[in-house]
């Protein structure tokens, strides 16, 4: 495929380092390949949300000041969103291939957009126990180093709101600041 021909540098820099043989470097290759479209799709979603967050959180600075932070620990996808998004996230973990990368595709938009509303949920959760800000920092720095996993948590966090909803469960702190 043509993900394939664009990662076959990759594999070879594998190769040439000896971080990995031949045959584990090809297979790693293959199997990259098969998630570079959905893993682009949501690399663009996510900088449109940043970019749409961005303006919004201006435009509350201009306008309505703190309303942004408000707004953004209320982010929450519609419940019946979670129900569609379990057989295909499901469905995406079993590992399908052929003619079933679409649905693979949206597994991961769909991670992406989980993970969004998992940020929120502890932006949220953090604001109303009035956590020290180390909380949230400590937790992008999770992000960096370990962004798979962490994202993949956060998903998790994000798509189990839709059923427990965290926010409404946790007292306000007598230091919370909204």
């Amino acid at each position: 495929s043509e993900w394939q021909r664009l990662l076959q540098p990759f594999g070879e820099v594998l190769t040439d380092s000896d971080v990995l043989d031949a045959a584990q470097a090809d297979l790693l290759i293959e199997v990259l390949a098969g998630w570079m479209t959905g893993v682009l799709a949501a690399g663009l979603f996510l900088q449109l949300v940043f970019g749409l967050l961005l303006a919004r959180w201006w435009q509350a600075l201009l306008y309505n000041p703190g309303g942004f932070r408000s707004e953004f620990h209320q982010l929450r996808l519609p419940p019946a969103m979670a129900w569609l998004a379990l057989p295909v996230l499901a469905l995406t973990v079993i590992g399908l291939s052929g003619d079933w990368e679409l649905l693979r595709y949206l597994g991961v938009l769909l991670v992406a957009a989980y993970f969004l509303q998992g940020l929120a949920v502890a932006h949220g959760v953090a604001a109303r126990r009035g956590a020290h800000p180390g909380w949230l920092v400590a937790l992008y720095l999770l992000l960096f180093l370990a962004m798979a996993h962490a994202v993949m948590a956060l998903a998790a966090v994000g798509l189990t709101d839709a059923w427990f909803d965290y926010r409404a469960r946790i007292k306000t702190s007598g230091r919370n600041q909204d």
